[in-house]
């Protein structure tokens, strides 16, 4: 398996941004597969030799960071009025679920603020 960092910079505020590849190939030996197929009596997924090749994006920004959360929120607020068109029920479990992420999103948005500011960064959105 080889790991490479394609991108890593230190931006204006601070903050990081890192863009790396991992390629896997059949020399590297089995590469573990998630099951796709829920009839499937496999629980664990499959391992398999053969090729893979992602992308990963890492970030402390808050540029990025409090767009991304406030959004989840959104999308949870969303749900959560499908949730209530749909059954009552599912209404209540939604917004406890919901309300639960909200409390743990704004805290987490916070922390990254009060991160930056402490080491005298910008923080504007």
């Amino acid at each position: 398996m080889e790991q490479k960092t394609t991108n890593y910079n230190i931006n204006e505020n601070g903050s990081y941004s890192e863009t790396r590849t991992v390629t896997t190939n059949p020399s590297d030996g089995f590469v573990h597969q998630a099951d796709t197929n829920s009839a499937s009596n496999v629980k664990y997924g499959e391992y398999h030799k053969g090729w893979e090749y992602h992308k990963q994006y890492s970030t402390n920004d808050p540029k990025v960071i409090v767009p991304f959360l406030v959004g989840f929120m959104v999308f949870l607020v969303i749900l959560t009025i499908v949730a209530y068109l749909i059954n009552p029920i599912f209404f209540v479990v939604a917004l406890v679920i919901s309300i639960i992420f909200e409390v743990a999103l704004v805290k987490e948005i916070k922390m990254v603020k009060e991160n930056f500011k402490k080491n005298q960064n910008d923080v504007r959105e």
